[in-house]
């Protein structure tokens, strides 16, 4: 006798996540980029919507980093959130899980020197 093996799928429940009219919103109202990070729990995957850091973030970031890194992973999702599940914020499993996608942000623009 064969035993078949039936797969389950189960839907993720997305926390957190816009609509695209809601998104188009939050985009036409928050200036420069909105980036998406998803962070997956077992069955649930709670979105966070983020804008690029300013130059004030990045001072407290880089402040704080120099004595509590993982504080300044919160000072960086906390001012750059701009929608998403605010159990990403709460949850400090789901919010080292964000900062570590999210640091991407930060070298996410190259710069080049040349000779002319």
């Amino acid at each position: 006798m064969t035993e078949e093996k039936k797969e389950v799928k189960t839907e993720q429940k997305r926390i957190g996540e816009l609509t695209p009219e809601a998104l188009e919103a939050l985009k036409a109202k928050t200036r420069g980029r909105v980036y998406l990070v998803e962070i997956t729990d077992e069955d649930e995957v709670h979105c966070l919507y983020l804008r690029r850091p300013d130059f004030n973030v990045l001072k407290a970031v880089s402040a704080m980093s120099k004595t509590d890194e993982l504080e300044s992973s919160l000072v960086f999702l906390r001012n750059c959130r701009v929608a998403g599940s605010d159990a990403v914020l709460e949850d400090g499993v789901l919010a080292l899980a964000a900062a570590q996608a999210a640091a991407s942000l930060l070298t996410s623009a190259k710069a080049s020197l040349k000779n002319v």
